[in-house]
């Protein structure tokens, strides 16, 4: 009774069932939506339920309209792999499409992240700044430092806990390197791209495989002369290419991916395509670009005196603003522990 009810609601949404008979058998989008093919599917009973009223059916039943409709669905042979093969070529293409734009973002990001100016001016001050903080210890004089750093500048308050490590970069950029400061604008598909898991791009390729391999087998199953033979066939044909098209797109995010980790300065064998590495690192990023927001949101420029940048190049010598003498770590509480550089 209650699919019975269920079919009787949709088919207050389909037409006559001689057309969606016929329908069903071409494939016609013309007569049936993609979202009833995939009602259609859903409410198609097991095959017990169409014995059994096969059964009554002998018996001369005078039949509701949606029994009618099971019973005539149930003629057209393999309906239900013939419904469930409908639906993938109903979704393959909007599958195929947001795949690669998904793949095009992370690129995108990737592009973004290895030629912003403003992310290495933003580096450079952070290198200069942290070796500073770093001088007299063995990370003081840093070549680099482990994008895993850049939480920290955040974190890093000063003595009076007024502002952060990330407050005095960013005013320091402003006069030394004000390209810095666009940084939000030139890394502006990082965003989109924290959404996106190298995961779910190799799941999406691995479902398009099998959608196309569902509808093939299908295709080889029916008899020549059927009526959706030849769509059929034009999407076998067309399937393979679109799936090496996608693929073709994945396989550059992964290897523009190592080139941005050597970019960023890890080892060969450090350089590996993990899914977990990809996530953390263009979180990383992401969280960032939204410190750096939020910092020039508020107006960061410091009133108190300094020396700027070109202080740092002699820091024994005395010229160096006092305040980055005053920032310590929130966490660690300890002085010079705020940048980790790597020799």
């Amino acid at each position: 009774m209650k699919r019975s009810n269920a079919i009787g609601i949709l088919l207050s949404k389909l037409p006559p069932i001689h057309e969606i008979v016929a329908a069903v058998k071409t494939l016609d989008d013309g007569v049936l939506s993609a979202d009833l093919v995939e009602g259609l599917q859903q409410q198609l009973p097991p095959k017990e339920e169409i014995a059994a009223v096969r059964a009554e059916d002998a018996q001369d039943v005078t039949w509701d309209k949606p029994e009618r409709l099971v019973l005539a669905l149930d003629d057209i042979p393999q309906v239900g792999d013939r419904l469930r093969t409908w639906q993938v070529l109903n979704d393959f293409d909007q599958r195929a499409a947001s795949t690669q734009q998904k793949a095009s973002v992370l690129l995108a990001a990737l592009d973004q992240i290895r030629t912003s100016r403003a992310l290495s001016a933003v580096m450079g001050v952070t290198l200069t700044v942290g070796n500073f903080m770093n001088h007299g210890h063995l990370r003081g004089n840093a070549r680099g430092f482990d994008v895993s750093t850049l939480p920290m500048l955040k974190s890093t308050l000063d003595n009076a806990r007024q502002h952060s490590l990330l407050h005095y970069l960013l005013s320091i950029c402003k006069s030394t390197a004000p390209q810095a400061l666009k940084l939000p604008q030139e890394l502006a598909a990082v965003k989109d791209a924290a959404k996106i898991s190298l995961d779910s791009l190799h799941a999406d390729i691995k479902a398009l495989h099998v959608g196309a391999g569902d509808v093939a087998s299908f295709f080889s199953s029916l008899d020549p002369h059927d009526p959706s033979s030849e769509r059929l066939r034009a999407f076998v044909e067309a399937a393979e290419s679109k799936i090496e098209a996608v693929e073709g797109l994945v396989v550059s995010v992964m290897n523009r991916y190592k080139h941005v980790l050597l970019y960023l300065g890890k080892r060969e064998v450090e350089a590996q395509a993990s899914s977990d590495q990809f996530a953390e690192i263009v979180a990383i990023f992401d969280n960032f670009i939204s410190d750096v927001e939020n910092e020039i949101k508020s107006g960061f420029t410091s009133k108190e005196e300094g020396g700027g940048i070109k202080a740092f190049r002699n820091p024994s010598g005395g010229t160096a603003p006092s305040r980055l003498r005053r920032f310590k770590t929130q966490e660690e509480g300890q002085q010079g522990g705020a940048l980790s550089g790597s020799g």
